[in-house]
């Protein structure tokens, strides 16, 4: 029965049981854009990845596009470690099934992801079953992902919550128990914004090269023989023509990289990512930021994730990024009144 009711509970009350990095996020999220149709705020919501995680400070954009609308606006930091466009597309499917509708989805591209290198998408690493719903199941096999596999290994997770979500749920009530590694309470002390405030340590010169070297590990694989296509260039066009297909504004953004990290590409990988950007932005009337080179190297931890003082200079440039980009130079007090800016001009909403 405890087992069962633990299950009922999930499905219902306690989402970030089953996937936490997406749950306590939904669950803020949710508290800040409540409340009736006429009187909820404009929300932004960013869809990224770890760079996005500790990138985006969302305060300093909140009070820039508050103050040049006239009206509150919530920017919400939804960032996940491991993330790329088909744990995005299932955030949005999850927060559109919740009632959780975004005015304006910015996008995070990571641009190594773009390559064709290998069968599986790098983040079905991070695309386990005691992360997934059952409504995720069927989409996962578009992308070359064993749904099969995954919905077996769902259904013998359900009935025994207790054992398959234990790690969950002794992070959320003894996290002292666990190694830190095992740890799945990191978004719990996200603020309002949705940013995980820094804790950071100051790191020698030889810890630095170390976490540069690790990236270096992690992504030299779809670099040094980059080509542009994929299963991951083909969820990123699944969820823009799903923003499309909601009527939702969007956006696309290019997060800060060190300058070793920028090195990195082969010479003519640049040009194919920018032209392939370039179309989708065109396509998609959504538009592109490209902050690669906004932040100095002394802004990152190993090269392409943000120190809390590069987060702080890379968020108070997106604010005024936000408002040039998408609202021009005219300045109105709903995000949607500029649907021509913010690329949904043929798309009036219902």
């Amino acid at each position: 029965m405890m087992q069962l009711s633990l299950a009922v509970a999930i499905e219902i009350w306690l989402p970030e049981l089953r996937d936490p990095h997406y749950g306590y996020k939904v669950a803020r999220l949710r508290e800040r854009t409540a409340g009736k149709s006429h009187e909820r705020p404009l929300s932004l919501v960013v869809l990224g990845t770890s760079r996005t995680t500790y990138g985006l400070q969302g305060k300093p954009v909140e009070e820039a596009l508050t103050h040049e609308l006239g009206r509150p606006v919530v920017v919400f930091n939804f960032g996940v470690p491991g993330a790329g466009p088909i744990t995005q597309l299932i955030e949005l499917r999850r927060l559109l099934a919740q009632g959780v509708r975004p005015d304006l989805l910015v996008i995070e591209v990571l641009p190594p992801l773009l390559s064709n290198e290998g069968q599986v998408p790098w983040e079905a690493h991070w695309l386990v079953p005691d992360r997934l719903e059952f409504a995720d199941l069927d989409l996962l096999q578009r992308y070359n992902l064993p749904a099969a596999e995954l919905r077996r290994a769902c259904w013998t997770n359900w009935p025994v919550p207790w054992y398959s979500h234990r790690f969950a749920i002794l992070s959320r009530c003894a996290p002292a128990w666990l190694p830190y590694q095992l740890r799945l309470d990191m978004f719990r002390a996200i603020d309002e914004t949705g940013y995980v405030p820094s804790t950071e340590r100051s790191k020698s010169p030889e810890q630095h090269r170390r976490a540069v070297d690790y990236a270096y590990q992690q992504y030299s694989v779809y670099l040094k023989d980059f080509h542009l296509g994929g299963l991951t260039s083909r969820a990123l066009e699944d969820l823009l023509d799903l923003c499309r297909q909601e009527r939702i504004s969007r956006a696309l953004l290019l997060m800060p990289e060190g300058s070793e990290f920028r090195s990195w590409y082969p010479a003519d990988s640049w040009a194919q990512i920018d032209s392939y950007l370039q179309n989708l932005s065109r396509n998609y009337a959504a538009p592109l930021i490209n902050a690669r080179e906004w932040v100095d190297d002394n802004g990152f931890t190993d090269a392409h994730h943000l120190r809390a003082c590069g987060a702080a200079v890379f968020s108070e440039k997106l604010g005024r990024e936000l408002l040039r980009s998408l609202l021009g130079e005219h300045r109105s007090p709903s995000l949607t009144e500029r649907s021509v800016k913010l690329g949904t001009s043929e798309e009036a909403r219902p």
